[in-house]
């Protein structure tokens, strides 16, 4: 429906949702527009992706799974709770969790689109917020229904969940979460068998009104990960092999094995894991700072990090990024880091270049 999102709910517990894009499917390898479509299944190479996810998540206990109906993400599904060691006996197939809807786009190879539509294909690629097709407005339609989605898994008994769902539903439904408008489309990808962690805290007074993704009481939403793919952590050729340096927003809540993970690989010893030069440190977190500086082998320097303005914070992380030879972690709070987040997704970044 062309309809703004709905606000997010109140809730009464804190609630962590573990948000999963399917494999690589039949039509991702062959560029074929999918959509909502049913048509596609797993590769061999999406059920290894599948399959490495779920042994990156085997220790995580889940209440509930919501799921897509679509084959390729009940797939998905499978084979993750397949290598958990305490796979929640129950799951619900969400209609609102398929898809973004392309109608005639669906089904076309990319080239066919390109032929077929001209302009309109330019418009979908170039302004996906203003491109309408058979009546509709497909992006616009996606943040509505992602809000859906949420909604019903926020307001749902359960305080630990796992999604299992697609690109363009998974983006919109973090972007909702965080309150950035359907302009952030394609700005916050989700990668094959990747996963986001979003953390919803129950609203507090002692919470400003005005915080970014909390307006009017809504529930806090801390960004725990982001688009975290175990293959492009771990892998020769990943993400992490990469000889461009990159920003990476560290909560200072973070247990020393997400820790781990994320500056060391998902296998330490075996994954290059961060190259880090430098950590930028908020000033209440600085000792944990120094302290995290001399248990890495890169002996990265430690610096200042400004708050108070996210936007000068997150510039300061780029330029730091920019000039060096590796890595750059920003440490603060994970509400200061939540701010430099939306700042980051409006900053006009490549998304290849915010990580």
């Amino acid at each position: 429906r062309d309809l703004p999102p709905l606000p997010l709910p109140r809730i009464s517990s804190k609630k962590r949702v573990t948000i999963v894009r399917h494999g690589q499917s039949t039509w991702n390898k062959i560029g074929r527009i999918q959509g909502s479509s049913d048509e596609s299944v797993l590769t061999e190479k999406g059920q290894s992706q599948a399959a490495m996810t779920g042994d990156y998540l085997e220790s995580e206990t889940y209440d509930h799974v919501f799921q897509s109906p679509l084959a390729r993400a009940r797939q998905t599904a499978d084979i993750i709770l397949g290598h958990s060691k305490s796979p929640p006996s129950e799951r619900t197939i969400l209609p609102s969790l398929r898809e973004i809807d392309l109608y005639g786009f669906q089904g076309l190879m990319k080239e066919e689109g390109k032929a077929r539509y001209g302009d309109l294909y330019v418009t979908w690629k170039s302004r996906p917020t203003e491109f309408e097709l058979d009546g509709h407005k497909p992006v616009i339609e996606l943040w509505h229904r992602a809000s859906i989605a949420l909604e019903t898994i926020l307001m749902s008994d359960y305080d630990d969940i796992l999604v299992v769902a697609h690109n363009a539903v998974n983006q919109a439904m973090i972007s909702v979460a965080t309150g950035l408008p359907p302009t952030f489309f394609r700005k916050i990808p989700q990668s094959n068998a990747a996963v986001t962690v979003l953390e919803f805290q129950p609203h507090s007074p002692d919470i400003p009104g005005d915080y970014p993704g909390n307006p009017g009481g809504r529930p806090l939403v801390v960004v725990e990960s982001l688009n975290e793919s175990p293959s492009t952590l771990s892998s020769p050729g990943g993400a992490l092999d990469d000889e461009r340096p990159r920003v990476v927003l560290l909560p200072s809540q973070a247990s020393p094995e997400q820790i781990s993970k994320v500056l060391l690989g998902a296998n330490p010893g075996e994954s290059p894991g961060l190259r880090v030069s430098e950590i930028l440190a908020a000033p209440s977190v600085i000792d944990e700072a120094r302290d995290l500086a001399v248990s890495l082998p890169s002996s990265p320097q430690v610096s200042m990090l400004s708050v108070g303005d996210e936007r000068k914070a997150w510039e300061s992380a780029v330029t730091s990024a920019s000039r060096s030879s590796g890595d750059v972690v920003v440490m603060g709070d994970s509400p200061t880091l939540s701010r430099i987040f939306v700042e980051a997704m409006g900053s006009g970044l490549p998304p290849s270049e915010q990580h």
